[in-house]
């Protein structure tokens, strides 16, 4: 990807976060009931510009996740299908994942792919006019690991971003005794090398029985 386009992903992320808090906000009123078609409208025009910037960029997950989710509101804007709870609940979960998306896209930080998969689902459900089953709904109640090992590679850009790999290091070791490996395989020759450019990539591992949720 040329210099230019990354210049532009500090941005992206910027207003694709706002275009999630927005979605959010729009969902919620949506579920306790308020049935504004601007509304859909409003959160429509979120998915979509968020689903146009992460194609200019390459974050297929992030395009991937946003086209399904758009598709449904095209129908549901359209009067194609009726707005039900589970529409709601839906989307509203995919709203979580993803920002989980856009943290990988951003830091390297790799989203659940458990949970992307789940959430595919559930709107390709709606989508199919299935009603959810409790499988699908419940989230299992997992006991939380010994130890964690993150792979940590970050985009090239991350740097034009404003974000340090170090920063984000010193974070993790704040929850608990951290092993640290750096992976040199990305490095370039010396003459090669832009010092605008991350490259290396980390192996650590976390112990102790810590939440995902502080990790992330």
């Amino acid at each position: 990807m040329s210099m230019d386009l990354q210049r532009f992903h500090a941005t992206f992320f910027e207003e694709s976060r706002e275009g999630l808090d927005a979605m959010e906000a729009g969902l919620l009123s949506l579920e306790e009931g308020n049935r504004d078609p601007e509304i859909i409208n409003s959160v429509f025009r979120a998915a979509h510009s968020i689903k146009g910037g992460a194609a200019t960029f390459g974050f297929e997950a992030v395009a991937g996740l946003t086209h399904v989710l758009e598709t449904l509101l095209d129908e549901l804007r359209s009067n194609k299908r009726q707005l039900e709870p589970n529409a709601v609940d839906a989307m509203l979960g995919s709203v979580d994942v993803l920002r989980a998306l856009l943290r990988e896209a951003e830091h390297g930080t790799p989203a659940d792919p458990a949970a992307v998969k789940a959430v595919h689902t559930r709107l390709n459900a709606v989508l199919a006019g299935e009603a959810p089953t409790a499988a699908a709904v419940a989230k299992p109640k997992e006991e939380e690991p010994e130890a964690w090992h993150i792979g940590f590679t970050p985009a090239p850009s991350l740097f034009m971003s404003g974000n340090d790999p170090l920063r984000i290091i010193r974070e993790l070791e704040h929850l608990g005794p951290l092993q640290i490996a750096a992976r040199l395989e990305r490095m370039p020759g010396f003459e090669n090398i832009d010092p605008l450019e991350a490259y290396l990539a980390w192996d650590l591992g976390l112990i102790g029985k810590i939440p995902r949720s502080k990790i992330e």
